[in-house]
């Protein structure tokens, strides 16, 4: 064996002790994913989870949310939690803050041309247990894209911001969140979220996807869920016509 093969193997070597260790912290015991309709007996849990931890991290009064959910539990206790809702014609929450609807943003840096129906906005992002936000959102990436969904956009702090990109994950700033801009809520009623300076990003799911795969740990922990992101895809296929008047809210 030459040096580059004994480098090689002593990489690999050190690349699964850090895959083994970095799931188990993630993975053991396996937190079940699950997805939330407007009308599941679950979700009234799930939006409570959402409104205390907005409560305790910034004093914010959530009263309104969006209208799908996709969880993160592990022994029946939420651990993370994201709202999603597929763009169609109404307005988004996060397009009071742009001048322009949000798909014009995005096609600044798409290299084809992205229709609004392509696009899920997401938010209510709460999490409880280190780690579980990143996990969730990998695992949010591979559901939308096998949803056909090719672009996600949200408001992210910058704790939000840094926990997605420090899986490799590219967002995308499109405009600065401001309390100004408020329509639908009043600036009280948000605590101390806007002191954190939320900016409205996007990300496209195909370069997520792309990371996904060349990263052994962030593979293998989609390969956990495979099938069931492939239940929970064709459940988001059958809820992309959800109503509208069952959202109102997204942060």
């Amino acid at each position: 064996m030459n040096m580059q093969e004994i480098r090689q193997t002593s990489q690999e070597y050190s690349d699964n002790i850090h895959a083994k260790q970095w799931l188990n912290r993630w993975l053991v015991p396996a937190p079940a994913l699950n997805l939330h309709s407007p009308h599941s007996e679950s979700t009234a849990a799930v939006q409570q989870y959402v409104a205390r931890q907005f409560f305790q991290t910034y004093g914010a009064t959530v009263h309104e949310f969006l209208p799908i959910f996709l969880s993160l539990s592990c022994r029946d206790q939420l651990s993370a939690v994201t709202g999603i809702r597929p763009v169609d014609a109404s307005p988004l929450f996060l397009e009071q803050y742009l001048d322009n609807p949000i798909e014009l943003e995005i096609n600044r840096y798409s290299s084809v041309p992205v229709a609004r129906h392509q696009i899920a906005e997401i938010g209510n992002l709460a999490a409880t247990q280190r780690g579980s936000s990143q996990l969730l959102f990998i695992l949010l990436a591979a559901t939308l894209k096998q949803a056909n969904f090719e672009w996600l956009v949200f408001t992210a702090t910058p704790q939000v911001r840094k926990a997605i990109s420090k899986l490799g994950f590219e967002l995308h700033p499109v405009a600065d969140a401001r309390a100004s801009r408020l329509r639908t809520s009043t600036e009280e009623e948000w605590g101390s979220y806007y002191q954190t300076r939320p900016v409205v990003v996007a990300g496209q799911l195909a370069q997520a996807i792309e990371v996904i795969n060349e990263r052994k740990t962030l593979r293998a922990a989609l390969s956990f869920y495979d099938a069931r992101i492939d239940s929970l895809a064709k459940e988001q296929l059958q809820l992309r016509g959800v109503n509208s008047a069952d959202y109102s809210f997204a942060a």
